[in-house]
């Protein structure tokens, strides 16, 4: 019964990690077109690449963020890079209420 538990973490952990794939390639799909040296801040070049967003790229982008934050509790050891990488993509957001 454990090893069961076990491959069913690690199924929901593989998980976990293509969504943060799937969001890094959404992201870095509509980012090809922009400079961050054309922009003062950070915050500015992160904004106009989600105005960029494609109906279909915010829809997905919701649809994984919500998968990650569904999947994450049940994660107890999981990789610190990963929890990062999931909250900034998670701070993306707020960025797309605008």
């Amino acid at each position: 019964m454990k090893s069961r538990f076990k491959q069913n973490k690690n199924k929901l952990k593989f998980k976990f990690i293509k969504n943060l794939q799937g969001l890094g390639s959404i992201f870095k799909k509509n980012s090809c077109n922009y400079n961050k040296k054309n922009f003062i801040t950070i915050n500015e070049y992160k904004e106009k690449i989600i105005s960029n967003f494609s109906k279909e790229d915010k829809q997905s982008f919701i649809k994984m963020i919500q998968d990650c934050d569904q999947i994450l509790p049940h994660l107890r050891k999981i990789d610190s890079s990963l929890v990062k990488s999931h909250n900034i993509f998670k701070s993306y957001m707020c960025l797309m209420d605008k």
